[in-house]
């Protein structure tokens, strides 16, 4: 089970991305009640459809420090690939 946080869609130089940021379960054995936010950033293609996905990140249950960094990123250099994490 997982519930929506965040969503922003960035555009620069002609393409198009989509940042999302849910809350989410923890898959781990050692670890089934722990919940994180998890923020993926999908490149979108020509009719907005979601494809690739070409950076993933997380945060605490319900933060936005790891989307808004990303939104971010992509609005400042079009790229949100570079490793580092939150970033303020």
């Amino acid at each position: 089970m997982s519930n929506v946080i965040a969503m922003t869609r960035i555009q620069r130089d002609g393409k198009f991305w989509d940042v999302s940021t849910i809350n989410r379960q923890s898959s781990a054995a050692l670890a089934p009640d722990h919940w994180y936010a998890e923020t993926i950033v999908f490149e979108l293609d020509a009719e907005f459809r979601r494809g690739k996905v070409v950076w993933q990140g997380e945060d605490c249950r319900g933060c936005i420090h790891t989307h808004m960094w990303a939104v971010r990123r992509l609005h400042a250099t079009g790229s949100a690939e570079d490793g580092q994490g939150v970033e303020g």
